[in-house]
C-alpha cells in the first residue's frame, strides 16, 4: 500500500527545479473533465496509490527508453505529488494526477509507434544486453545506444526528419558490436588464459602449443563472426579454442618444471609417471622395461578393462531383457488362470441356483422327490 513520505531536503530540491528540468511534452497534453472526474471521490493517498502503480507499470514497458520524454515528465510530477503542501485543496492536485496519467497513456502509444518503427534495432539492443556488451565494450555501447535515443526522440517529438540513413548506419553499428559481444562471451576465458601463458613464459620455450592456441583462438573468432547466433556453433568454438588455450598453460607449467631439473632428473620423473599409472591399473612393476613397451603394456591393459566393461554391461543388459521377459510370460499366465478360476467359479455359482431351484419346486410339490425305483 503507498504511503507519503516526509520530504527530504534533495526530494524538494528536485521538485523546485522541475520547471527547469521538464521536456514541456505537457504543453500538448489536454485533459478532458472525464478524465478529472476519476479522482473527484478518491483521497490524495488513493490517487497517489494508483499513479505509482501506472508509473511502475509504464517502467517494466520499457517507457523510459521507447518514450522518455513522456515518462519523465509524468514521473516529475508524481514525485512533486509526494511533497507535503499548505493547501489541502482537491482543486489544487487532481490536475496533476490526470495530466500525469495522460501522459503515461500518450507515451504507450509512442513506445508502440516506437517499436513498430524500431524493431531491427530493439532487437540488436536486447542481444546486446544479453550477451552484456556494456560491460565488455562500455564505450561502443554507450555510443550506439546514444544514437538509438537520439532517433527514438525524433519520433517521440514527431520531428519532421528523414532517419533512414541514420538508421542503416545504426543497425550496421549495432551488427558489428553484437558479434564483437558474443565473441567475447564465448572466447574471453581463452583469450586470457592465453595472454596470462604468454606472460609466464618465453614463447620460444613452447611455440608449438602456443601457436596452436593462437590459431584455434583466431579460427574460432571467424567461425563465431560467421554466426554468432547459432547456439552450437558458438558454444563448439569456444570450447575447442577454451581446450587448446588450457593445454598451452599446463604445457607451459610443465616445461617451467622440468627446467629445475636434470636431464636424470627428468627421466626419473617420467618414469614415475608410467609407474603411477601401473600401479593404479594393477599392473606388474613396468621399470625394468623400456618408457615405449610400458606405454605399450598399459594400453593394452586399458584396452582390456573397457572390453570387460562393455561385456558385464552386455551381459547385464541380457539378463534384464531375460528377466523382464520372463516377468511378462509370468504375467500371462496369471492372467490365463485368473480367466479360468473365474469361469470355474460362475459355473459353481450357476449350479448352486440349480440345486435352490429344484429344493424349492420340490417343497411345492411341483415336482416329486427322485428315487431309485424302477431304475
Amino acid at each position: 500500500m503507498f504511503s507519503i513520505k516526509p520530504a527530504t531536503p534533495l526530494l524538494i530540491f528536485c521538485a523546485l527545479l522541475l520547471p527547469a528540468c521538464s521536456t514541456n511534452v505537457g504543453k500538448t497534453i489536454k485533459v478532458s473533465d472525464t478524465q478529472l472526474a476519476q479522482y473527484d471521490a478518491l483521497s490524495k493517498l488513493k490517487a497517489l496509490g494508483m499513479l505509482e502503480v501506472s508509473i511502475s507499470k509504464a517502467r517494466n514497458s520499457k517507457m523510459p527508453f521507447l518514450a522518455p520524454h513522456y515518462f519523465n515528465e509524468a514521473n516529475e510530477i508524481f514525485t512533486g505529488l509526494q511533497i507535503p503542501t499548505k493547501s489541502s485543496e482537491k482543486e489544487s492536485w487532481k490536475a496533476d494526477f490526470a495530466k500525469a496519467q495522460t501522459l503515461l497513456e500518450k507515451g504507450e502509444a509512442i513506445s508502440t509507434q516506437v517499436r513498430g518503427r524500431f524493431s531491427r534495432e530493439l532487437e540488436l539492443k536486447g542481444l546486446l544486453d544479453e550477451f552484456n556488451a556494456s560491460q565488455s565494450y562500455p564505450g561502443d555501447y554507450k555510443k550506439v545506444i546514444e544514437k538509438f535515443s537520439d532517433l527514438i526522440e525524433i519520433v517521440e517529438l514527431e520531428k519532421n526528419t528523414n532517419i533512414d540513413r541514420d538508421k542503416s548506419e545504426l543497425i550496421k553499428a549495432m551488427q558489428m558490436l553484437d558479434v564483437k559481444a558474443v565473441q567475447y562471451s564465448a572466447l574471453h576465458e581463452s583469450d586470457l588464459t592465453i595472454q596470462n601463458t604468454q606472460k609466464k613464459i618465453d614463447p620460444k620455450l613452447a611455440p608449438i602449443v602456443l601457436g596452436e592456441a593462437q590459431r584455434v583462438y583466431a579460427d574460432a573468432t571467424k567461425r563465431i563472426a560467421s554466426a554468432p547466433h547459432d547456439v552450437v556453433l558458438v558454444k563448439r568454438a569456444g570450447d575447442e579454442a577454451t581446450f587448446s588455450a588450457r593445454r598451452a598453460w599446463f604445457i607451459t607449467e610443465r616445461i617451467l618444471a622440468l627446467q629445475k631439473l636434470s636431464l636424470e632428473g627428468i627421466a626419473l620423473e617420467e618414469e614415475k609417471y608410467f609407474s603411477d599409472l601401473t600401479t593404479a591399473i594393477g599392473e606388474k612393476d613396468l621399470r625394468d622395461q623400456a618408457l615405449f613397451n610400458q606405454e605399450k603394456i598399459i594400453a593394452n591393459a586399458a584396452k582390456t578393462a573397457i572390453q570387460d566393461k562393455a561385456q558385464l554391461n552386455a551381459s547385464s543388459q541380457s539378463t534384464t531383457q531375460s528377466l523382464e521377459k520372463r516377468l511378462k510370460e509370468s504375467d500371462a499366465a496369471l492372467q490365463q488362470c485368473s480367466a479360468l478360476t473365474t469361469s470355474l467359479t460362475n459355473q459353481v455359482e450357476m449350479r448352486d441356483l440349480q440345486i435352490k431351484a429344484l429344493h424349492a419346486c420340490q417343497a411345492n410339490g411341483d415336482i416329486a422327490p427322485s428315487t431309485n425305483e424302477g431304475r
